[in-house]
């Protein structure tokens, strides 16, 4: 995410923000699954979900890369949850960083979903198609 941010920078540009249903459903058909404007800036910490517990959504933590609210979202149910894994922590120490997921990706079907750095295979750093 923060490189795929970048390059947008660079490029005067940024990642796509869905603004309406309409906006949303154009994305996703015509690009599939990518990054989009959605992040959480300050990689909140606080309401990580552990493995075995129950998780909850916060989206208040999120906001566009242009640092304003949200206004449109498509959050797909149970998601942004803030989840990591418990490979992402070994005896306590922190396989990844930062824990958690702080970045957001519109699915094929529409749906946002929240996604972060895990301590796996082909996902650290894990990489999609960007939209800016």
């Amino acid at each position: 995410f923060s490189q795929a941010k970048q390059i947008a920078e660079n490029n005067s540009g940024y990642l796509a923000i869905p603004n309406d249903s309409a906006e949303n459903t154009f994305l996703a058909t015509t690009f599939g699954t990518t990054w989009i404007g959605i992040y959480d800036p300050n990689l909140s910490q606080n309401g990580l979900c552990y493995p075995g517990n129950t998780c909850s959504t916060n989206t208040s933590r999120f906001l566009t890369v242009k640092n304003t609210s949200i206004t449109y979202a498509n959050w797909a149910s149970g998601e942004p949850n803030n989840v990591i894994y418990d490979y992402d922590l070994i005896s306590g120490k922190q396989m990844v960083a930062p824990l958690g997921e702080h970045w957001g990706v519109i699915g094929e079907n529409g749906q946002w979903g929240s996604f972060g750095n895990h301590a796996q295979e082909n996902n650290n750093p894990i990489q999609f198609k960007a939209i800016f």
